[in-house]
């Protein structure tokens, strides 16, 4: 009669050498087997559908617009105030409001000529 059971206690663990041991990096990476997979191709597929049925739903608006037309543009923001205060004396206090950031630097130019 044959037993089928371990004994444990007898078990002699040899520990491998470098040698046995086998490659010290990885023989094929994660990248290569999930497009060897095919699964790289199945999420490129879904996303050109994703895309396809966003496209559907939202189809593109043709513009017909002649380079040559000029398009009219207001800048105006109705919550910005308009900045006027006199160049030859500009105000120079802490909080004052310039029109823009050249607009300030030729400030702060003049000023520092003038005084």
């Amino acid at each position: 009669m044959v037993s089928h059971e371990i004994d444990w206690d007898s078990l002699e663990i040899i520990p491998l050498t470098a040698d046995q041991i086998g490659a010290p990096f990885p023989v094929i990476d994660e990248d290569t087997v999930y497009e060897f997979l095919g699964l790289r191709a199945e999420d490129e597929r879904a996303e050109q559908a994703r895309a396809a049925a966003v496209a559907k739903e939202n189809p593109p608006v043709p513009i017909d617009l002649d380079p040559a037309d000029e398009l009219l543009v207001d800048d105006h923001v109705p919550s910005e105030d308009s900045v006027l205060y006199d160049r030859e004396d500009p105000p120079m206090k802490v909080g004052t409001v310039y029109a823009s950031m050249p607009e300030f630097r030729a400030t702060v130019r003049h000023h520092a000529i003038m005084k």
